[in-house]
């Protein structure tokens, strides 16, 4: 057993690498066995992407499991208790009975507690509780800090939600188990499992665990064969990813970085204080990301973004002279067709829809124009005379301008 770092920069290649090495790793040897744990998301995109990555473009010894499904995936080999998995609906459910139950203790929320959205903030509160393993003591911790500091209103809420909490907990202890539950079951359900141990863990596209999660990573390290953790890590100034080993190291909440770096440290005291050996770490690193390595634009985004101080982006030669480059100028209307329009007397204003021909060879190479009749008020035959007719091609480009002249003679 033991356990190793994959790191570097947004689209550095460390996905694919440990795709490669998943796909060596269990082809053409029967009872090799990893599991590629990723966050809910993202397993079916993963399951497409190791496909293709395969030379025979199918998988059989790799499964891709989120924590959800490696519960399952261990519960069906070693079994688990008869009570019934308990989702949201459930939880508020619950919420609402215990809160009629003990409507007559609760102080501050007892009159907001049937406000639409109540019942689903409470049971936020408790998931989050549940699942950083908060219980009833460590609660009550929290009511006495808030009176000490003068947070009077704020002990007077968590005395309510401490009611609620243990109402919650004392209807479906014996009933139902939550998803949080789940995984405290399932740290204890993997010491009995025969498929762990010869398995390659390997947990992708996580920025950090819970406090529950961490429980069954150490059952994990304890059990499998080797685990891999591959975090995204740029370069913001902070320590680097080895650094972060070191608990003396100080790490900078203001960093961009700062909750990879502190899941690193979180991992490695986890695993020392488990006596897991510590394997040899792969960063990834230094230069042009390969996922950007065709876009120096994207590329210069990936290394400055959110970063101090700014950096302004230097384009290429070959690109600094395409933006250098004049714009393209519209064509212009030819000039005796201005003066054409000069000479006529008009009582009102006039427009001329232009038509340049730029499928006729001839008249593209003259720069011709051809001239519609807009409204118009003249009546003499005279008119049709001097403009040209109008092209009936269906590939003609249309310039409108418009002319307005006073009346300096009779009108027609």
């Amino acid at each position: 057993m033991s356990y190793s770092f994959y790191t570097g920069a947004s689209g550095a290649g460390k996905s694919s690498e440990l795709h490669k090495k998943i796909i060596e790793y269990t082809s053409g040897t029967l009872g090799r066995y990893a599991m590629y744990i990723v966050p809910e998301q993202y397993t079916m995109q993963t399951q497409k992407e190791l496909v293709l990555a395969s030379p025979n473009h199918g998988i059989m010894n790799v499964d891709v499991l989120s924590f959800g499904r490696l519960a399952h995936r261990i519960f069906a080999e070693v079994g688990t208790d008869d009570r019934t998995p308990l989702d949201d609906v459930g939880k508020s459910l619950i919420l609402r009975k215990a809160a009629a139950g003990c409507s007559r203790d609760l102080s501050v929320l007892k009159g907001q507690i049937d406000k639409l959205g109540m019942i689903s903030e409470i049971k936020s509160v408790i998931s989050e509780f549940m699942q950083y393993g908060i219980g009833g003591t460590d609660v009550d911790d929290l009511i006495r800090y808030a009176r000490e500091h003068g947070q009077g209103a704020l002990a007077a809420r968590l005395q309510d939600i401490r009611l609620l909490y243990q109402a919650f907990l004392a209807y479906e202890k014996e009933r139902f188990i939550t998803n949080e539950e789940t995984m405290d079951r399932l740290a204890q359900a993997i010491p009995q499992s025969r498929l762990i141990p010869p398995s390659i863990l390997i947990f992708d596209g996580f920025t950090g665990f819970t406090p529950v999660q961490y429980r069954v990573l150490s059952a994990l390290m304890q059990r499998a064969k080797k685990v891999i953790f591959s975090l995204t890590i740029g370069e913001d100034g902070g320590p680097s990813a080895a650094e972060c080993e070191n608990p003396h190291v100080l790490l900078d909440e203001q960093d961009l970085f700062y909750l990879p770096r502190k899941t690193i440290r979180d991992i490695t005291m986890l695993a020392e204080k488990a006596g897991v050996p510590h394997d040899k770490d792969v960063t990834f690193g230094e230069g042009t990301p390969g996922r950007f390595s065709g876009s120096a634009a994207f590329a210069h985004l990936e290394k400055s973004l959110f970063r101090f101080p700014l950096k302004p982006y230097e384009p290429e030669e070959d690109n600094r002279r395409a933006a250098a480059a004049p714009a393209p100028q519209a064509p212009q209307p030819d000039r005796a067709l201005q003066v054409l329009a000069q000479e006529l007397f008009l009582s009102k204003s006039c427009r001329l829809t232009l038509y340049q021909k730029k499928s006729v060879r001839s008249a593209s190479e003259s720069g011709s124009w051809c001239v519609r009749k807009g409204m118009l008020s003249a009546t003499s035959a005279s008119w049709r005379e001097i403009l040209p007719p109008m092209p009936t091609s269906s590939s003609c480009r249309q310039h409108v301008m418009t002319f307005r002249f006073m009346s300096t003679g009779r009108g027609l």
